[in-house]
C-alpha cells in the first residue's frame, strides 16, 4: 500500500515552538535546542551522507557548520573512541578530492580573524596543496613552505653574513671587538635576515620568544701579527657568547708568531677560523672579537677577508 502526502509545508512543533519544518522545496530545518542526531550500529552503511550531484557555486561548501557566538570550546569534533584497525587504515579525517586541472588548487585550507593580527583581517594560517605543497603563514609573513619536490623554504630564518668595511682595523690592546662590519666594501653581499645584527655594537641577538635555539658561527679574518724581536707574538680571533650571566669565548682560532718568521716590526698575515655550533636562549648576543700580544699591533683585514655568519639550524 502506498500512501502520499502533498502539502506546502509541514511542521512539528514542541514547546511553543518551530522544533522542525519541511519545506516545499525539500528543505529541513531544525529549531530548539534539540539539535540534530543520526545513530545506527550496522558496519555496512553510513550514518549521514551530504551529497550534492551537481556544480556547487556556494562559497559555504555542500556542509556549513559555523559557530556565531564567542565560544571556549571546539566548533567541530570528529571523535573515534574504538581502538584497532591494520596497519596503514585511514583513520580520523579523510579528505578525497579531484583538484583542480588548470593549477595547484587547496586542498585544506585554514583561515582565521583575530583583531590582534593582520589588522583584524582574515587570512590563511594553513595551506595545503593538491601538488603536495604546505604552507605556514602568520598573515602576509610565510614561515614555512614545503614544495611539491620536497624542498623545505624557512624564510625567516635567522640567518647573518657580514665583511667589513675598506679600511683594516689596527690595535695594539689586548683585545678588541671586531667592528665596521657592514658590508658596505664594493664586493660584499650582505645577509641578514629578521634585522637581529646591530652593527654598531657587533652584536648578534637571539630572537625574542625563541626559546632555546642552535646557531652554525664562523667568524674568518686574514689577521695580521706582529713579528717580534725574540719569543713569539700571538694573535686570536673568538667568537663571545652573552650567556646567561657571564660572557664566555665559545669559540676561538690562535697563531704564534715567532721571532725568526721575518723582519722585526713587520706584519704577518694569517688566515684564522673560528666556527661551530653555538646554544642560545632568547636575548643572549654574540659578538667576533680579535686579541694577542698586548702592547703590539695587530690589524684585521678590511673587505671580505673578515667575515663573520651566523644561521640558525634548529
Amino acid at each position: 500500500m502506498t500512501s502520499t502526502l502533498k502539502t506546502e509545508k509541514i511542521q512539528f512543533r514542541g514547546d511553543n515552538s518551530d522544533a522542525m519544518t519541511l519545506s516545499a522545496n525539500g528543505g529541513v530545518t531544525l529549531g530548539g535546542t534539540g539539535g540534530l542526531h543520526a545513530t545506527h550500529g550496522s558496519s555496512s552503511a553510513n550514518v549521514a551522507t551530504f551529497i550534492n550531484t551537481g556544480d556547487n557555486a556556494n562559497s559555504n561548501g555542500v556542509v556549513h557548520v559555523k559557530q556565531s557566538g564567542a565560544t571556549n570550546q571546539p566548533t567541530m569534533v570528529l571523535e573515534q573512541t574504538g581502538e584497532g584497525g591494520n596497519p596503514g587504515d585511514k583513520q580520523g579525517l579523510h579528505i578525497k578530492m579531484a583538484g583542480q586541472n588548470q593549477g595547484d588548487g587547496q586542498a585544506l585550507a585554514i583561515t582565521t580573524t583575530n583583531s590582534n593580527l593582520n589588522s583584524g583581517n582574515a587570512f590563511d594560517c594553513v595551506r595545503f596543496y593538491n601538488n603536495g605543497t604546505m604552507s605556514l603563514l602568520n598573515a602576509a609573513t610565510t614561515l614555512m613552505d614545503v614544495t611539491s619536490t620536497g624542498l623545505v623554504k624557512k624564510p625567516q630564518v635567522p640567518a647573518l653574513s657580514v665583511s667589513r668595511v675598506s679600511t683594516e682595523q689596527i690595535f695594539s690592546s689586548e683585545y678588541e671587538t671586531i667592528t665596521g662590519l657592514n658590508s658596505s666594501y664594493y664586493n660584499s653581499y650582505p645577509v641578514d635576515n629578521g634585522s637581529w645584527w646591530d652593527a654598531s655594537t657587533s652584536k648578534f641577538t637571539a630572537p625574542t620568544g625563541s626559546g632555546t635555539t642552535y646557531h652554525y658561527v664562523s667568524l674568518t679574518s686574514l689577521y695580521g701579527i706582529t713579528v717580534p724581536s725574540s719569543g713569539n707574538n700571538y694573535g686570536l680571533i673568538k667568537v663571545r657568547h652573552s650567556g646567561t650571566a657571564t660572557q664566555n669565548d665559545v669559540l676561538k682560532a690562535y697563531r704564534q708568531v715567532p721571532s725568526n718568521v721575518g723582519t722585526q716590526g713587520s706584519m704577518i698575515f694569517i688566515t684564522l677560523n673560528a666556527c661551530g655550533v653555538v646554544k642560545m636562549v632568547a636575548g643572549n648576543y654574540l659578538q667576533p672579537v680579535a686579541a694577542g700580544t698586548n702592547g703590539v699591533n695587530k690589524r684585521v683585514h678590511s673587505g671580505t677577508y673578515t667575515n663573520f655568519s651566523v644561521i640558525q639550524i634548529a
